[in-house]
């Protein structure tokens, strides 16, 4: 017997918990759909629930579809994987235009390109301004993740078969695996048949179920990088033809490449792989592949355990963690079926803190104290006036001070080698843990200080940023509480990040002291003096 009903639970359980608006999933096997289900929420104005008819943007699984055309075009001797991109698309020029980028290079994340910004409606320019870019090294030797590498990519696809990509990709893979209630291109036309897409209110601090939830930004969308609207019963269909290793779309051989360690090893994450456009990694001790995605109000992720002969593709509409409610999925599955049953994990409270007492102690820097106090795995700030709560960030161990004073900046402790807290920072604020020792910062240079403060755009793919002066280290943060270093390169611009990086900004227009302009990757951002501030400041 198949009863589903503890995943069910648990589902619904993590949704109430992370203010996950609505969820689709589905696992299959090799044959046939085993399990669909539906929670929370379509619309929330309309309290219309989620339903299986429902479609969701799955973003950059989009980028697993365009591999499958390439391998479909290279097995009809259509296209060279290996010729550079400049013999289908002559205008296009990255870097300096010395080593030649080839359709390999786009399919593995290895062209040296910056992941990009969506700069431009169509995305053509965007590819265009690349010429004005460095890379982040010689195609070929460093994985770099890239959605203008596939919007290219989509580009080509397009000269060589005279139609658009969306015509392809219905043509090509969604009519033949009868797909019939999934659709590129994304657009208005279609619009009501997709569950409303959510962002948390607030943009410029970490998500929080409190902070509501509203519509994300509304966009059209027809690019290699990810534009198919799925249900939950063709994303089964879908996952069930990669588990059958494209059985009916390519063959073992071109399956093979899509799923062999074709990219450059990431030296931060050397268990994971790419292909052509699949992932491999490491899941507790089980080698899976697959892909995930997130667009603005979508998340996605597809997951096969081939060894299990179980792939599952989960969807949501809004925040939350759509991995590990596939992770999760998946694991139960397996164990239902093996009849070696799986025990999901309890679901407590994010102000459930295990690590509450190793964080707990006095934190000092400039006459400024912190004090942390462990209460039975909860964790608390000590002020003169009150205590404020600290709650678990849903996705890793980073931390929220539950007050309106400190919600906006995440709260990071730092370890040393061995693992011991030396620190926290909370935006601006450094303080070193009591009886830890840590060297002077250098001073700031004066000129960047006309840079500080918070620059936002109208493209809502880019969030805006604060630029700050932390212990002599000019930074750029978004509101989830990611952060980097900026280096000032000959000239005035920065890189961001360390070496190797693509990514630069400049700061122009100095007025009264303050820069009014700051260019990130060919978009501009404007100073603003409004981030929520009067929704939440004291």
């Amino acid at each position: 017997m198949t009863d589903f009903t503890p995943l069910n639970q648990w589902i619904q359980a993590r949704i109430d918990r992370d203010g996950t608006p609505g969820v689709a999933i589905a696992i299959t096997d090799r044959e046939r759909t085993r399990y669909v289900g539906t929670f929370g929420f379509a619309d929330l104005a309309a309290q219309t629930p989620v339903g299986e008819h429902h479609a969701f943007e799955d973003g950059s699984i989009g980028k697993t579809y365009t591999a499958l055309l390439y391998m479909i075009l290279r097995e009809r001797g259509l296209v060279d994987l290996h010729a550079p991109v400049s013999r289908y698309l002559p205008w296009f020029v990255a870097g300096d235009g010395g080593r030649p980028i080839t359709l390999h290079h786009l399919l593995t994340h290895s062209a040296g390109l910056m992941e990009g910004t969506d700069l431009s409606a169509d995305g053509r320019f965007e590819a265009w301004s690349l010429r004005h870019h460095p890379l982040i090294a010689p195609p070929g030797e460093r994985f770099s993740y890239s959605d203008i590498g596939f919007k290219i990519l989509g580009y080509v696809l397009e000269e060589i078969l005279g139609e658009s990509y969306s015509s392809a990709v219905t043509r090509e893979i969604l009519e033949p695996l009868g797909m019939r209630d999934s659709f590129s291109p994304i657009t208005d036309y279609e619009r009501h048949r997709l569950a409303v897409g959510y962002r948390f209110r607030l943009r410029d601090r970490p998500w929080r179920r409190e902070i509501g939830l509203v519509p994300d930004t509304w966009i059209e969308t027809g690019t290699g990088d990810g534009s198919i609207a799925v249900t939950p019963g063709d994303m089964a269909r879908f996952t069930r033809a990669l588990l059958n290793r494209g059985n009916g779309l390519i063959s073992e051989e071109s399956f093979a490449l899509m799923n062999s360690p074709l990219a450059p090893p990431d030296p931060d994450d050397p268990d994971t792989t790419y292909g052509y456009g699949l992932w491999g990694f490491e899941n507790d001790g089980r080698r899976y592949y697959g892909h995930d995605g997130d667009m603005l109000g979508y998340y996605s992720a597809l997951q096969i355990d081939p060894e299990a002969g179980l792939g599952v593709g989960a969807l949501i509409n809004g925040p939350g963690d759509v991995n590990e409610i596939a992770n999760e999925a998946l694991a139960f599955a397996r164990g239902l079926f093996n009849g070696d049953p799986y025990a999901l994990p309890e679901i407590a409270p994010l102000t459930v803190i295990e690590s509450a007492a190793d964080l707990a102690g006095d934190y000092h820097a400039d006459g400024e104290t912190w004090t942390f106090v462990d209460e039975e795995d909860r964790l608390y700030l000590a002020l003169e006036d009150r205590r404020v709560p600290v709650e678990r960030y849903l996705f890793d161990p980073r931390y929220i001070l539950l007050d309106p004073e400190f919600d906006r900046e995440m709260l990071i402790f730092e370890r040393n080698d061995d693992g011991a807290v030396v620190a926290l920072r909370h935006g601006d604020r450094w303080l070193a843990r009591a009886g830890s020792e840590h060297a002077e910062p250098p001073a700031a240079p004066e000129h960047w200080r006309a840079l500080t403060g918070w620059y936002q755009c109208h493209n809502p793919w880019q969030p805006r940023f604060r630029i700050f002066i932390r212990r002599g280290s000019l930074r750029i943060a978004w509101g989830r509480g990611i952060e980097s270093e900026l280096f000032e390169l000959p000239g005035g611009s920065f890189r961001v990040d360390d070496v190797p990086s693509p990514d630069r900004i400049s700061f122009d227009v100095i007025e009264q002291g303050q820069a009014l302009r700051a260019t990130l990757n060919g978009q501009a951002y404007y100073r603003t003096i409004w981030s929520s501030l009067p929704d939440t400041r004291r």
